[in-house]
């Protein structure tokens, strides 16, 4: 296992090792562990392992939720492998590259999920995104280059 694995399993589960929208932050150290940054505010909670964040919103009736995570795959440009959570390398081995848009496009569909073109904003030359589901993957490329797009980041929500 790898890379891509861990990024079509998170797509398509809409998890992290099993857990997602609707877990509190217990429910995510209890996997991923404590090595973690809390940027808090009033209501919200965004929990920072490196690799993934999650995103909390505080609700009175239930208290914190979780509303969704994003993979922030460009982080391994920087060779940096302790931005890994110990788990996901116990489940999917060392992750030390980006992957091509493609790559990860044609992986999805043969885990038989539906790519969709994400068309409603442009973030520029250079960035493209698909969605699948809840899920939305955000690409980059060098514009004029002729290099393909690279993963930048992935982002699941509720």
């Amino acid at each position: 296992m790898g890379e891509i694995d861990f990024y079509v399993a998170a797509v398509c589960s809409r998890t992290v090792l099993g857990v997602g929208a609707g877990a509190q932050p217990a429910d995510v150290a209890a996997v991923l562990g404590d090595s973690y940054l809390d940027d808090r505010s009033r209501r919200r909670l965004r929990r920072d392992y490196g690799l993934v964040e999650f995103f909390f919103e505080f609700e009175p009736a239930t208290d914190w939720r979780c509303r969704g995570f994003s993979v922030q795959v460009h982080r391994l440009d920087h060779g940096d492998e302790s931005i890994v959570p110990e788990a996901v390398r116990e489940a999917y081995g060392e992750l030390h590259d980006r992957v091509g848009e493609q790559r990860l496009a044609d992986a999805l569909r043969a885990a038989g999920a539906e790519i969709v073109p994400y068309e409603e904003r442009s973030d520029g030359p250079g960035w493209s995104r698909f969605r699948v589901g809840s899920a939305s993957v955000i690409s980059e490329s060098e514009p004029g280059s002729g290099d393909p797009a690279l993963v930048w980041s992935i982002h699941v929500s509720a």
